[in-house]
């Protein structure tokens, strides 16, 4: 079940996404950049596509994807996809909002909301070798590099152990 997740100290909401934002995440999805990065496909998709894989995703007790708002307007989106290697995260930041610290406050809002509805497993990002745009900001999120594998690089961010969380020690 969706969820809103808390406001951010940046002043960044993320909401669940609805059908309502269908042509915004397509109109993100076909920017020349973010096909380029993209692992999965490497064209434009048509719109009835599109729509029948959010549909898809918004249903499944498995996925989540969240719209990004600041001042009012939509500025980019997270998806995470429970895969047998953990939780696999998608970030995009339109490029009006880039430059500002957004990708780094959608990803903190993204691990907190997570480890509510997820909370034992590892956030994955998959990476392109050449997106080094993408490297630095999931390594100043916490992720580090676990492997490479053909076309892309698989970064994991540990989540901290319960423990580590008391403060009933001090």
């Amino acid at each position: 079940m969706a969820t809103d997740v808390p406001k951010d100290s940046q002043d960044l909401d993320l909401r669940s996404a609805s059908l309502s934002d269908a042509d915004l995440l397509l109109s993100w999805f076909i920017q020349p950049d973010s096909l380029a990065n993209s692992l999965r496909s490497k064209k434009e998709v048509e719109p009835a596509q599109h729509l029948a894989w959010l549909e898809s995703r918004l249903a499944s007790p498995d996925a989540e994807i969240w719209i990004a708002i600041q001042a009012g307007e939509r500025i980019g989106q997270a998806r995470v996809e429970r895969t047998d290697a953990g939780l696999e995260v998608s970030i995009y930041v339109d490029k009006a909002a880039r430059g500002r610290g957004t990708a780094s406050s959608i990803l903190r809002s993204v691990r907190t909301q997570t480890m509510t509805r997820w909370p034992n497993l590892p956030l994955i990002a998959r990476i392109k070798p050449d997106n080094e745009a993408s490297k630095l900001l999931f390594t100043k999120a916490g992720y580090q590099l676990r492997s490479k594998v053909i076309d892309h690089e698989i970064w994991q961010f540990h989540r901290p152990a319960e423990a580590e969380f008391r403060s009933d020690e001090c």
